[in-house]
Parts: C-alpha cells; structure tokens; sequence
C-alpha cells in the first residue's frame, strides 16, 4: 500500500510517478459498496479485475472478496471483515483491517454509482498502462533498441489496453437466454429459404456442409505450397464481398495488384475461354478477353474489400488496423465481417518468444481467436503444413501435419486441409512405360480437382468435399456448376 494512504479527508502521500492516474475515493467507494450491497459484486465483475486498483491494500481486499464469492460464500460486510486477515505488511494508516473495512463500508457509493466507478478504477488503470507503454518506448529509444522492435513492443502494450475497451460480444447470459436463443435461431432457419448462419464461402458444397464463416470464430485452411491456399482465400474473400460483407484481407505475401489479378481472372472465369492471370500481367490477352477483364474490373469499384498487403506485419498490428477498420464501418452505420489472413505462419511473432516456434504459432493462433470473439468477425486464417507430407507416399494430409498444430488444433473453430493430387501427379514423372502411362491417365482425371477434408469443425460434422479448380486462373467452383 503506498505509505500513508487514507480517506478522502486526510493526508495522502504518493511516491508512484503514475501518481496522478488514479482516484482514491472512487477505489473506496466501490469498494465499500461491494462489502456492503448484495448486488454490486455482481455489477462490476465483469469490469474490473484487482490489478485494476492502484492501491495494492485495494488489489488484496478485492481478490479476498473475489474468492468469497468464487467459493460460494455469502458475501456480506460480516463475513468479509472476518476473513479479510491483517492484509499483510499492508499500511492502513494505524486502522486495524477491520476499521478500515468499516471505514469502506461507511463510504460506499450509492447502488446506482457502482457501475460508474468500476469504468472510472478501470479506465485509470488504462491511462497508468498507456502511461507505462511510453515510459517503455522512450527507454527502449534512449537505449538504441530498434526502431521498429521498440515500436512494436509499445504496439503490442497498447492494443491491449484497446481490446480490454472494445465491446464485449461475449458476456455471460443464463440457460435460458441461451435456450430461448436457441429456439429463436431454429424458427429463423425454418422461416428463411436458403438459410445460412455463417459468411458464405462463395461454393455450396462447402457452404452446406459448415453453415458459412461465422461470426466470433477462428478458421484454418491449410496446405502444402502448391496446393492453391492464396487462391482459395482470395476467391472466397471476393466472394464475401460480392454478397454484400465487408472483407478485410492481409496478404502477407503478394502485392495488392497480384490480389487484383487473381480476382479479376476468376470473375471473368468461363469455362471456354479462360484467362490464366499471368496473361494479365504480360499483356497475353484476346480482345474479347480485355472486354471482360474490363467489365470484371470495373464491377469491383465499389467491392466492400479492403486488401492490406503490407509484409512482416505482427499480430498487434494486424489487431490495431483491424480495429481501425471496424470502428470506420461502424461510424458509417456498418459492420466488419470478415478478416483474411495469408498467412498465419509468417505473421512476425512479438520478441516475447523468439526462437521458440511453437509459441510463437500459439501466440498467433491464440490472438487470432480472440480478435475473432472481440470484433464479432469471421476470421479465416491460411496455414501451412509440415514437410513430412512430402516423405509419404499417401500425401493426403492429416490435422497432425499442420506445422506446431497443438494450439491451433485446439483455437480454431473450423479446419479445412488442401489437397490437390495434380499438384504430385505433374512432379513424378518418369519409371516405366507403364508407370507413366498410369500416371497420366490418372493425371488427367483429377486435372482440375481439389479436396478439401474438414477435419474439425465444433458445429458440425466432418468429412471430404471435392471442388473443381482452375489454379491458374485463381478459380474454384463446385463440380457440378463448372461452368458457372
């Protein structure tokens, strides 16, 4: 506790350099409301945690009554003063743990200010945090740390502050408002032709198997290179778009115009004329193709998808211009629902554990699913698998090849592993005569298929699904609407 702390009508003295960023009597009023009223506890839990206090007397009295009540126990002023102990080495300005409790409980706020107290203790300990995160980028400045590290480790300071202030869209509710929701969601269905609770992909084979990209969930497709991973989220985010969502996708690894390229070439698909985007780039295209290149282009000008193609990005930057973006719609009325990521393995991980892979996939895979709940967003989210794929004969792969997969087997919602047989097929020449002859055969079987196993998905069953694709033109369909 700092020396000398009292009430509101006597002599406090602070030696913290954050000493201004905090309100003493707001700390005890709620904190004398909380041992007094039944229902404050209930209030404020939600709000503010103990190390949102500043007075760290406040920070232990708070957990105590914290653990009253996660123990079941009644929490009223008796029964509080008689466990709160002697707090410690805590200072209370000569007051034994009781008076001061009483002295708490004396100064309570009025049951209609708790609420406006709790923001007020928790939006000080913000303005300390902020404060910290500048007091660390100036060391880190002054100690000649990297620009770009010392700004990241203030980014990632600072977007903690601003997710802990975003609105929750996952408080607690009871059984029945759960129930009732429930029932409310079933007779939706029922009323609503076509119904479907998620994002589409763009592709009813998938759509009816997952229901869509949902709101607050964190999905993985992932692949060997070659598989058509980048493809896939581009024509599924152009796709979103297109139906009216607003996307947001960063590309970690091509321009923002190779992006256009993909999406254009696949929105003047057909299947008698198709235009590999590669033509686009060299200038290889037929006048009948311009015309409808032209036609696709000019249909995207006012596309709801903005492509953030800058390289090296770290989770907390991704979060912050992801925010950035959302509270924008919002302030036009609208709503972000959808975030594209490509890839989850080539976000910079933060310094916290460099050199040590597996966490540093975890701290991705875990952040991605929380930006997920905390924005009430779809996010989808590329991935790439082990080479061990590679060494096996049958190179189907299996969630066990996703690369440091524990935490993300475990974060994400939806996993949908790629597979493209071609891909092999094309890489493996040579051997017999009959050997190749086999191959080709069986090349040109499954020349434009790709699989796509749903090996997890927490709503829903599992199980293969078989799309045709043109990789080279960016384009993916379902088999039996091919020429679509």
């Amino acid at each position: 506790m700092s020396p000398g702390v009292a009430f509101a009508d006597e002599v406090v003295e602070i030696e913290s350099p954050n000493s201004a960023l905090h309100n003493l009597e707001a700390e005890q009023a709620l904190l004398g409301a909380i041992i007094s009223q039944k229902e404050a506890l209930s209030k404020v839990k939600q709000i503010i945690t103990p190390d949102d206090f500043f007075e760290p007397v406040h920070q232990d009295l708070y957990t105590k009554i914290l653990a009253i009540h996660d123990d079941g126990g009644a929490l009223t002023y008796t029964i509080v003063k008689a466990k709160l102990g002697a707090f410690g080495a805590h200072d209370l300005g000569g007051l034994t743990a009781a008076a001061y409790a009483a002295r708490l409980a004396a100064e309570a706020a009025i049951p209609n200010e708790v609420i406006d107290l709790a923001r007020i203790v928790r939006d000080m300990a913000q303005r300390r945090a902020l404060a910290d995160a500048g007091a660390i980028l100036r060391e880190r400045i002054e100690d000649d740390a990297p620009i770009m590290d010392a700004a990241t480790d203030a980014l990632a300071a600072i977007d903690e502050i601003i997710a802990s202030r975003s609105d929750p869209h996952t408080q607690p509710v009871s059984m029945g408002e759960a129930a009732r929701g429930s029932i409310e969601r079933m007779q939706t269905a029922i009323s609503t032709p076509n119904y479907m609770p998620g994002l589409t992909s763009g592709l009813r084979t998938i759509d009816d198997r997952t229901g869509g990209f949902k709101r607050g969930e964190f999905s993985v497709i992932a692949g060997r290179p070659g598989m058509g991973k980048s493809a896939l989220d581009v024509a599924i985010a152009r796709s979103q778009a297109a139906a009216g969502y607003n996307a947001l996708l960063f590309s970690l690894e091509m321009t923002s115009a190779d992006i256009a390229d993909r999406a254009i070439a696949d929105a003047a698909w057909n299947d008698h004329s198709p235009i590999p985007y590669q033509n686009m780039r060299l200038g290889k295209v037929l006048r009948e193709q311009q015309q409808r290149l032209t036609e696709a282009a000019l249909a995207f000008e006012r596309l709801p998808l903005v492509i953030e193609p800058q390289a090296g990005l770290t989770l907390s930057q991704i979060a912050a211009r992801a925010r950035k973006h959302h509270q924008k719609l919002q302030r036009q009325g609208k709503t972000l629902d959808a975030i594209h990521i490509d890839h989850m393995h080539i976000v910079r991980p933060s310094n916290r554990y460099q050199g040590r892979p597996v966490q540093e996939v975890t701290e991705i895979s875990n952040g991605l699913k929380a930006l997920a709940k905390d924005l009430n967003v779809a996010v989808i989210a590329m991935a790439q698998l082990n080479r061990g794929v590679e060494n096996r004969d049958n190179k189907r792969p299996t969630m066990s090849d996703l690369r440091e997969s524990g935490s993300i087997e475990q974060d994400a919602d939806l996993i949908l592993l790629m597979f493209r047989e071609a891909y092999y097929l094309e890489r493996h020449t040579g051997g017999s005569p009959e050997a190749e002859a086999a191959r080709l055969s069986r090349l040109a079987h499954v020349m434009d298929i790709v699989e796509l196993d749903i090996v997890k998905q927490r709503s829903g069953p599992t199980g293969v699904v078989t799309l045709m694709c043109d990789i080279a033109c960016n384009v993916f369909r379902d088999l039996d609407g091919a020429g679509q």
